[in-house]
C-alpha cells in the first residue's frame, strides 16, 4: 500500500464503488494488472472519488501525485517466505495476501487440486479449472465475491456441484472479475470459459463424510469436518462436535440442522464459514450458540455464509427451513 501513490498513463479499466477488497479481487483476475488505485479523500483538484477502483498495467509510481488525484497505490508483489522492508523514505508498501487463480491459462483448461489440508476454509475439496466452466446449470448469480466466498456459499448450497468464477480474460461474455455463479452440474464439456471470462471450481467427494441416521429421532454424530447436513429432516437434526476436532473454533458446539433461535439475535456477519462464525461466538460473552445460513429453498432472508450469533439456545418453535438456517449451540 502506497499512500499517495498513483500511476501514469496505464489504466485498464474504472470501477466505481467498491471496496479496497473488491478492488484487490478485480486486480488478481486481470492477467495485466500490476498494482491498483484506489480513490481516497485527500481534498485534492482531481477527478478521483472514494471507492473508485483503477486497475494499473504497470507498478510504476513515478512522477504521479496522488495527493492532487484523490489516489492511494496498491502494488501487487511477488510474495516470498521473507518480507523485504525498505528502510528509505518512500511510502511504505504493505504485502496484500490474495487467494488468486490461475492468471494464465492455456486454450484447455489447467485443473489444479485445492490440498484437503488447505487452511483456508472454503477452499480445500475444489478442483481449479482455469477457462472452465458448465453450460445451462446455473444456479445463482453473486457479485463481487472472492474464491474463499464463493466456495462457502457452494458448501452451504445442497445442489451445488461447483462454482464458476469470473476472470478477465478479455472475452466476449458478460461475466466480470468477482462474479460467483454456483452450479448444479460438474459436466465443464463444450463450455468455453476464456469467450464467458470464467473459470470453474469443481468440488470433490471427501470419504469422511458424516453418517446420517433414516430415524426420526435426532441421532448424536462426530463430525470430521465443518460442512453443515445438507438433508435436514423435518425436526432438527442434532450432531455432536468431537472435543478434539482439529479446527479451532468448531469444537464443543452441537450441529442442530434447521435449528435456529426466536429473537435473541445479537449480530448479523455476511460471508462467514462455520469456523469463522464459531471464532465470533467464542468471542462474544453472552453467546450461546449461532444461527448459519444454509441454501434450503425457504421464503426467508438469510442467505448461505450468513452468521447470526444468539444470547439464547432455545430452539422451540423456530423453523430453520424457512428461515434458511441450521443452528450451532455451544456445549
Amino acid at each position: 500500500h502506497m499512500a499517495k501513490g498513483c500511476v501514469n498513463g496505464k489504466n485498464i479499466k474504472l470501477y466505481k464503488n467498491k471496496s479496497v477488497k473488491e478492488c484487490a479481487i478485480i486486480c488478481d483476475n486481470t492477467p495485466t494488472c500490476k498494482g491498483f488505485e484506489y480513490g481516497v479523500a485527500y481534498g485534492g483538484r482531481g477527478r478521483y472519488v472514494p471507492g473508485d477502483c483503477q486497475p494499473q498495467s504497470s507498478s510504476d509510481s513515478r512522477n504521479c501525485n496522488g495527493g492532487y488525484h484523490n489516489l492511494d497505490f496498491y502494488k501487487q508483489v511477488v510474495t516470498t517466505n521473507t518480507p523485504t522492508t525498505d528502510p528509505t523514505n518512500a511510502p511504505t508498501m504493505t504485502k496484500m495476501p490474495t487467494n488468486i487463480p490461475t492468471s494464465s491459462p492455456t486454450n484447455a483448461p489447467t485443473i489444479t487440486k485445492m490440498p484437503s489440508n488447505a487452511p483456508t476454509s472454503g477452499i480445500a475439496n475444489y478442483v481449479h479449472m482455469a477457462k472452465g466452466c458448465v453450460n445451462g446449470k446455473n444456479i445463482k448469480l453473486y457479485k463481487n465475491k472472492s474464491v474463499k466466498e464463493c466456495a462457502i456459499i457452494c458448501d452451504n448450497t445442497p445442489t451445488c456441484k461447483g462454482f464458476e468464477y469470473g476472470v478477465a480474460y478479455g472475452g466476449r461474455g458478460r461475466y466480470v472479475p468477482g462474479d460467483c455463479q454456483p452450479q448444479s452440474s460438474s459436466d465443464s464439456r463444450n463450455c468455453n470459459g476464456g469467450y464467458h471470462n470464467l473459470d470453474f471450481y469443481k468440488q470433490v467427494v471427501t470419504t469422511n463424510t458424516p453418517t446420517t441416521d433414516p430415524t426420526n429421532a435426532p441421532t448424536m454424530t462426530k463430525m470430521p469436518t465443518n460442512i453443515p447436513t445438507s438433508s435436514p429432516t423435518n425436526a432438527p437434526t442434532i450432531t455432536k462436535m468431537p472435543s478434539n476436532a482439529p479446527t479451532s473454533g468448531i469444537a464443543n458446539y452441537v450441529h442442530m440442522a434447521k435449528g435456529c433461535v426466536n429473537g435473541k439475535n445479537i449480530k448479523l456477519y455476511k460471508n462467514k464459514s462455520v469456523k469463522e462464525c464459531a471464532i465470533i461466538c467464542d468471542n462474544t460473552p453472552s453467546c450461546k450458540g449461532f444461527e448459519y445460513g444454509v441454501s434450503y429453498g425457504g421464503r426467508g432472508r438469510y442467505v448461505p455464509g450468513d452468521c447470526q450469533p444468539q444470547s439464547s439456545s432455545d430452539t422451540r418453535n423456530c423453523n430453520g427451513g424457512y428461515h434458511n438456517l441450521d443452528f450451532y449451540k455451544q456445549v
